[in-house]
């Protein structure tokens, strides 16, 4: 038990990132960014708590895509971001944690209307909130958008980007039978990763020419590391 202790707070590597410990701080939503999505002095202050509290790495919470249709959270998809993200990077680089972006796109739970997914199924309870079924233009812009909100984060001085697909957004709705209805090659396939699955989303991702060989792309329950690997 007490080597399994020591273990805890001892540098490590986590997929190709070396970490002063395998403490990891899992992201979770402030609703500290305004209305734009720019970073303030409240997220900046709340990240450097939370670097400061000793973990290895930190993950920064839900940054919207540039398509994504939610009107909260992080944006992370234009150069007149970069400034407040780079500032959030430092403060918990200056803490000695790295720093991983979470990017993510609501699908069906945007809460607001104009959402999209899989297929056109009811969200909410809500008739005005329920999604349009998804084009192929759309399948395509979307892996483009977390390949652009990827590329952002590596300008920022991000350490790694991690692809959310859980709670329902977009990359989970294409897996389950519940909300992916489609029969065309959007469908879910056991064993083949669609094109909007999540672990499809980290190989559109990381074939994207503006992506560093290195760049860690993790998606938690699915697969982490290099790209290609």
């Amino acid at each position: 038990m007490e080597a399994a202790i020591q273990d805890l707070f001892s540098p490590c590597d986590l997929g190709p990132l070396s970490s002063r410990n395998p403490i990891v701080f899992l992201p979770f939503y402030t609703a500290y960014a305004d209305d734009a999505g720019l970073v303030t002095e409240p997220l900046l202050r709340h990240y450097k708590k939370m670097s400061a509290s000793g973990a290895g790495l930190v993950v920064v919470e839900a940054a919207r895509l540039r398509h994504s249709a939610s009107p909260y959270g992080i944006s992370a998809f234009a150069p007149e971001q970069l400034p407040g993200l780079k500032q959030l990077v430092g403060v918990i680089h200056d803490q000695g944690a790295k720093a991983v972006l979470q990017i993510c796109h609501p699908g069906r739970f945007p809460f607001s209307p104009g959402g999209i997914a899989p297929s056109e199924v009811l969200a909410f309870g809500e008739p005005q909130l329920t999604p349009r079924a998804m084009t192929e233009q759309d399948m395509d812009e979307v892996i483009e958008d977390f390949a652009e909100s990827a590329s952002i984060a590596v300008q920022a001085g991000f350490d790694g980007v991690e692809l959310y697909g859980a709670t329902g957004y977009l990359p989970a709705s294409f897996i389950s039978p519940l909300t992916n209805r489609r029969t065309d090659v959007y469908w879910r396939q056991p064993g083949k990763p669609r094109p909007l699955s999540s672990a499809g989303l980290r190989g559109g991702v990381c074939e994207d020419w503006r992506l560093p060989g290195r760049l860690p792309v993790y998606v938690p329950g699915v697969c982490s590391g290099r790209p290609g690997h």
